[in-house]
């Protein structure tokens, strides 16, 4: 798939992501910083453990961005978009959208714990998704 396809796929699923807030709902709560690069593995259990890189900005609560793997076979591609929220406790809750066609979106809930992100992930609109346990560590800010 071309360069510019992938970038148009990503926009795409940005804009229709149901999690993607305008910037006006954006609440200023008090919420922790979490922009930046955060670099980890998803463990897909008998599968083994996959890298994966999450590129996130933040406006007050509204998180959004990318998401990265060297391994598309095990996550239905090889990048996607992220979007949703976060609270005052660091606790955040997002959809990952492969820019695959025939891809399945994740939901993802995450926890800040100092400079690491921990948490889960499963389908939500598809049977045959990708479920298991995330954990990153702040690579950049």
């Amino acid at each position: 798939m071309g360069f510019i396809l992938r970038v148009m796929l990503l926009l795409f699923a940005l804009g229709l992501s149901g999690c993607l807030r305008s910037e006006g709902d954006c609440q200023e709560s008090g919420v922790p910083p979490v922009s930046g690069s955060w670099e980890g593995v998803v463990h897909l259990g008998a599968k083994g453990s996959v890298p994966l890189t999450f590129n996130l900005n933040q406006n007050n609560d509204c998180v959004n961005g990318a998401w990265v793997t060297d391994q598309p076979e095990a996550m239905g591609g090889r990048v996607g978009a992220l979007s949703g929220v976060l609270d005052g406790g660091g606790d955040m809750e997002l959809r990952m959208d492969p820019a695959g066609w025939d891809a399945c979106a994740m939901e993802v809930i995450l926890s800040l714990r100092g400079e690491k992100l921990v948490g889960r992930m499963r389908p939500v609109e598809c049977a045959e998704g990708v479920s298991g346990s995330l954990e990153f560590t702040r690579a950049t800010y």
